[in-house]
């Protein structure tokens, strides 16, 4: 596939989800900027597209074929997501907590140091009702709407109204949370600095860039995939009952 310019990152994830490590390279930002243009990504991270556009095409898609989210079902996307995400991140956030607290006591104890580790258990427990949310209210929504696409029951609006408005949420704390991360990574470039065990500073780094990179993926799949398809999918299945209304009606005055 030869890519250009004018591609969408979007859609260039969902023909190759390998371009994402050809991003993370070159710190362009696709999981909450997808509908932007490999140009205008290219201008804000102060990279050549020609250079980013080079590497793309070198790729060879070899996982293209394995990994087909585009074909997902809504569903399936939902329990994907839970599964390997939301559990990564329950796991691996414990642990980069647990490696930073042992990293931070060859330190004189210090108020910065107290103020680091607070910032990682606030963000824990941001990432917990995050994915509360999704997991309690939005999920369980989007899988009703793939149970309704082909029932004929009348469909229900959740209480929280159309889906357009938790998502409108969900994206806005997908935002912060990408710059509460992005922060993060600042401490790493500190923590190689402090003079400790070499081997726990390198578990700590690695731990983290691994966590930053499925991170990134998660926030693809839902906000340039799951989210855009169930707003898509509501919009379908509204126009259908009230579609199914209008012809009762007319029969009946018929």
């Amino acid at each position: 596939m030869t890519y250009t310019k004018n591609y969408r990152l979007s859609d260039i994830l969902l023909k190759n989800i390998e371009a994402a490590s050809v991003f993370e390279k070159y710190n362009i930002n696709y999981c909450t900027s997808g509908n932007n243009t490999l140009d205008e990504a290219c201008g804000k991270a102060e990279v050549k597209p020609a250079e980013v556009i080079t590497e793309l095409n070198r790729l060879n898609g070899k996982y293209s074929n394995d990994i087909k989210s585009n074909e997902w079902s809504l569903d399936f996307l939902c329990e994907y997501i839970v599964s390997n995400h939301h559990t990564y991140i329950r796991k691996t956030f414990k642990e980069l907590l647990k490696q930073l607290k042992a990293i931070l006591k060859t330190k004189n104890n210090s108020v910065q140091n107290e103020e680091i580790i607070k910032d990682f258990e606030k963000l824990n427990r941001d990432f917990e009702i995050h994915m509360q949310k999704e997991e309690k209210l939005l999920f369980p929504y989007i899988k009703r709407l793939v149970d309704s696409e082909y029932s004929e029951t009348e469909f229900e609006i959740a209480p929280f109204g159309l889906i357009k408005k938790p998502i409108a949420v969900i994206k806005k704390e997908h935002l912060s949370a990408i710059g509460k991360v992005n922060s993060l990574r600042n401490i790493c470039f500190e923590i190689k600095k402090i003079k400790t065990e070499n081997n726990i500073k390198k578990t700590f780094c690695k731990i983290f860039k691994d966590f930053e990179y499925d991170f990134h993926i998660h926030l693809h799949l839902e906000n340039n995939l799951l989210f855009p398809k169930a707003l898509l999918l509501e919009r379908k299945i509204l126009k259908k009952f009230t579609d199914n209304k209008i012809n009762k009606t007319n029969k009946s005055n018929n």
